[in-house]
């Protein structure tokens, strides 16, 4: 942001920098999503907690400040496989913006509001059970799962031969106690007695 009298010039640097702030923001999130084949755009938290980063990181890179993240081992450690995908995403997003490269502790700092993103998205999960067992056992692991896992909708408890003629685009996950055929859609084998 630039820092002089309250003109017209001011506004407009403003502006634009905000404007840059933004779109860097759509276009890392897009990038991001595409690598994981989810929709992350009506996350408004990783939207804002970006945008927020983004603006003063802008700053740095055209002044060469460069911060220390005391987190990013911890980070590069924990959260390995969003860490590469985040670093692979802002390569993208800063590359063909022109900017400096982004430095591994910007990345870090990133790389936990993605995290969060990709917790939240497993946290809202429409899931389908798949049991070979009987109806108490069925409904013993529903109760396990929705207990474990508060924020699942269960659609439905289906043998694995009617599971082809339920399956629709509104379910996200599968979880199974039995091994399945191929299926379009992520699959999560567990035991009857999911603990």
């Amino acid at each position: 942001m630039v820092i002089e009298e309250h003109n017209d010039v001011s506004v407009i640097g403003h502006m634009h920098s905000s404007d840059e702030a933004r779109l860097i923001t759509h276009r890392l999130i897009a990038s991001f999503a595409e690598m994981v084949d989810s929709d992350l755009s009506q996350d408004t938290a990783l939207y804002d907690g970006l945008l927020i980063h983004i603006k003063p990181l802008i700053n740095r890179l055209n002044y060469q400040i460069r911060i220390r993240n005391p987190l990013l081992e911890d980070i590069k450690g924990e959260l390995q496989d969003v860490w590469r995908l985040t670093q692979c995403a802002v390569n993208r997003v800063f590359s063909g913006w022109g900017e400096r490269p982004v430095s591994e502790d910007e990345v870090g700092y990133l790389t936990v509001h993605f995290q969060a993103a990709m917790e939240r998205q497993i946290a809202r999960k429409r899931v389908l059970l798949v049991c070979s067992t009987g109806i108490g056992t069925s409904h013993l692991l529903k109760s396990r799962i929705l207990r474990a896992f508060p924020d699942w909708t269960i659609v439905g408890v289906v043998s694995a031969g009617s599971l082809p003629s339920v399956l629709t685009d509104d379910i996200e996950l599968v979880v199974s106690t039995i091994n399945l055929p191929a299926v379009a859609m992520p699959v999560v084998y567990v035991t009857a007695f999911f603990q």
